[in-house]
């Protein structure tokens, strides 16, 4: 009794001092270790909202809060979850059964209220949801009765279950009471683990929801850590602090293999890496940069030299995975002859300057790419001012529409194994997040393309849309397509634990060994 009294004290004192931010359903606690599940990753989230934000992070972290209308398995085949039926009225009406044995932390029950509730509120523009045109297709949301739903979108949808897949289902009742900003801080699902506290920049604790539809997880505690240096990772799953790390270096993926209690977990993944041109800035309008710093980048050495072979050269925006990937593009090759003769047809004299920003931490050695890139581009005559940012104000900018620099690193992976929502988030002309501006004309034809494939029911004629549209994009040199990463965890062999394609770290899928 006294080491629990002392132990309320120190966590009471910590809360006030650090500005940890405590759930009002669960009090904040300091379990035995030996019961603790803790996640490493890059970065902290940057909200726990589900519908502001982006990034896999933050998702990782958020997900096990919530449920989401449909979900997909460890093979990526959609399945039920909160819904158990549904089925196409038309091509412009979707229908959905739901589970009627669902209920929030609180105790209020989740019924089709909610789920109407959790899409209009990322579609309504005055809450500036990073999601918007994710749902921007969806017309009317119709409440049947409380356990059905009916979805009508404006033009056919082919990815509608796909974006059922992503939509965290929040409690109606409890964001209307509290408002956007405290939900961000204190958030209420209906998922296996309860939020319990966020102590910003150090951790986010959840708790097992012991009365979960689906049945308690076994893993009672979890914790998410953001530890930004790679090798603080690897040294604290060595060390049992940690269970699962994010990102293993490939040059340290030896030393983990051959250590004791630990391992690594290897999956290919559905993340490209690329460099993003922002081809309205005067530095590279003209076309000609564009291809000559395409021409500059030794993509094969990367790949075998900082990844250790742990992803493959990539030659567009769309994995490998996606319906519509283009297997007619061939990458870039590396020649810096080409890329010199370019520059100068281009009438650079002297040295031409490219301000370069990327990310440190989110991806797999990301600093490290992006300093290679750097490094080939500067050997052809570029003068590259390299910058690394910390990733909340990163992708701030990105999805705000106010990235300056001319261009800059990005990792992407779809969640619907379809290339026009890639195509749509960083080729349409009508987004924040899209860069793109060629000529008015070819904008116009690339829009039109993008509108067309998204509301194409026929696989066959979607995929010869994007086919346009990535072989348009390539002869554009609008991006700097690097590789398709492998993803690399590792892991404690305290832990039954399988890593996902789609880079989802589902905790309630683990279990003590």
């Amino acid at each position: 009794m006294k080491r629990q009294i002392i132990g309320l004290i120190l966590i009471l004192s910590l809360i006030l001092v650090s500005g940890c931010t405590p759930s009002a359903e669960e009090p904040a606690v300091t379990p035995d270790a030996e019961k603790v599940l803790t996640v490493l990753q890059g970065i902290d989230a940057v909200t726990l909202d589900p519908a502001m934000h982006m990034d896999t992070p933050t998702g990782n972290a958020e997900y096990q809060n919530f449920d989401t209308v449909l979900r997909r398995n460890n093979d990526m085949v959609i399945e039920g979850n909160v819904a158990t039926e549904w089925q196409i009225i038309d091509d412009l009406t979707w229908q959905f059964m739901l589970r009627d044995d669902v209920y929030f932390h609180d105790g209020v029950q989740l019924t089709a209220n909610d789920i109407k509730f959790s899409i209009e509120r990322i579609l309504n523009p005055d809450n500036a949801s990073a999601r918007i045109s994710n749902y921007s297709m969806i017309s009317e949301v119709i409440v049947d009765n409380d356990f059905q739903i009916t979805i009508k979108t404006a033009e056919p949808t082919p990815v509608l279950l796909s974006r059922m897949v992503d939509l965290r289902i929040v409690p109606k009742h409890y964001v209307e009471e509290v408002g956007n900003q405290e939900f961000s801080l204190n958030p209420v699902g209906s998922g296996p683990y309860k939020f319990s506290l966020w102590d910003k920049g150090e951790r986010i604790q959840l708790i097992a929801n012991e009365d979960y539809w689906d049945g308690a997880p076994e893993i009672k505690t979890v914790v998410f850590k953001p530890v930004p240096e790679p090798s603080s990772r690897v040294m604290a799953l060595e060390s049992g602090e940690a269970d699962i790390i994010t990102d293993v270096p490939p040059h340290q993926i030896a030393e983990l293999e051959q250590a004791d209690d630990v391992g690594v977990a290897r999956i290919e993944s559905t993340r490209v890496i690329f460099i993003t041109i922002t081809t309205a800035n005067e530095a590279v309008q003209d076309v000609r940069i564009r291809q000559a710093i395409n021409y500059a980048i030794n993509r094969d050495s990367i790949v075998e030299n900082l990844l250790g072979g742990n992803a493959t050269v990539s030659s567009q925006l769309p994995s490998k995975f996606d319906l519509g990937y283009n297997t007619t593009i061939e990458p870039w090759e590396y020649s810096p002859e080409k890329a010199r003769q370019l520059l100068a047809e281009a009438g650079v004299e002297g040295t031409l300057k490219l301000n370069f920003k990327s990310p440190s931490g989110r991806y797999i050695m990301d600093k490290e790419v992006a300093e290679a890139v750097a490094g080939q581009l500067e050997e052809v005559g570029i003068d590259v001012n390299l910058q690394f940012e910390e990733w909340g104000n990163y992708v701030n900018s990105i999805i705000g529409g106010t990235m300056d620099a001319d261009i800059w690193l990005i990792g992407w992976g779809s969640s619907t194994f379809d290339a026009g929502t890639t195509l749509k988030q960083f080729l349409h002309t009508s987004l924040n997040t899209a860069y793109y501006d060629v000529d008015a004309a070819t904008n116009e034809q690339v829009d039109q393309w993008i509108d067309d494939a998204l509301m194409t029911l026929d696989a066959d004629e979607r995929v010869e849309l994007y086919h346009k549209i990535t072989n348009q994009a390539n002869q554009d040199a609008a991006f700097v397509n690097l590789y398709q990463q492998n993803s690399l965890y590792g892991v404690s062999s305290r832990i039954e634990w399988q890593p996902r394609g789609d880079e989802l770290i589902d905790i309630s899928a683990a279990s003590w060994k």
